[in-house]
């Protein structure tokens, strides 16, 4: 796990100090070491705690369901409105 967090941190820590703006894009290459990480500790909390199963399905219906939501800005035409319902924070730009 040693090996997978750290090629997580040298995607992703040097984008944290770059003082100019940043894109999603950017992060990308960190993504799969984050799912790795991720799965990670689902797999340990799993093991450790038989009754975690609950928690872990709730996370992962949760993450599905943000997934749908959001996919449509990925590229697709979307209507004002549907961004506008998205704005949960006010600081959130699309």
């Amino acid at each position: 796990m040693a090996v997978i967090f750290t090629a997580f941190a040298f995607q992703y820590l040097p984008w944290m100090f770059v003082t100019r703006l940043t894109f999603i894009y950017h992060f990308f290459s960190a993504v799969p070491f984050m799912i790795l990480c991720q799965v990670y500790v689902i797999q340990q909390a799993m093991e450790r705690w038989p009754k975690a199963r609950w928690a872990v399905s709730g996370y992962l219906t949760v993450a599905g369901l943000l997934f749908i939501i959001f996919y449509q800005l990925s590229g697709m035409e979307v209507s004002t409105d549907y961004i506008d319902r998205l704005r949960w924070l006010k600081s959130w730009i699309f």
